[in-house]
């Protein structure tokens, strides 16, 4: 069975950028269909949120944000708020280490 998220963030990308949403031209709802069946190993999981994160990233861009931390922020929204609803424990816990791996290199001294 395919399950198909349908969120609208074009309010919160707009929060990110200090915009209004009347002050510019919103791009559609964000869609994201995923298969249950596709979310039971680790790889098809890892394969799933790496797509997850690729449309996210083209669905911010429509928003054509100024800087790149906006449009991080904006790619980060959508993908938490699809992985909450698609509401999988595992595809939840891929999503958390991904974000201390982020957290994590963010940190890192480049010396």
């Amino acid at each position: 069975m395919k399950t198909i998220i349908t969120t609208a963030l074009a309010a919160a990308a707009f929060a990110v950028t200090g915009l209004s949403a009347a002050s510019a031209e919103q791009p559609g709802a964000f869609t994201f269909s995923v298969q249950r069946a596709s979310l039971e190993s680790a790889a098809s999981i890892e394969a799933a949120y790496e797509r997850l994160n690729r449309e996210a990233a083209r669905y911010c861009a429509e928003f054509q944000l100024t800087t790149r931390a906006d449009t991080e922020a904006c790619i980060a929204e959508v993908v938490e708020a699809v992985v909450r609803q698609v509401g999988q424990p595992r595809l939840s816990q891929h999503h958390i280490a991904m974000r201390q791996n982020e957290r994590g290199f963010a940190g890192l001294d480049p010396r």
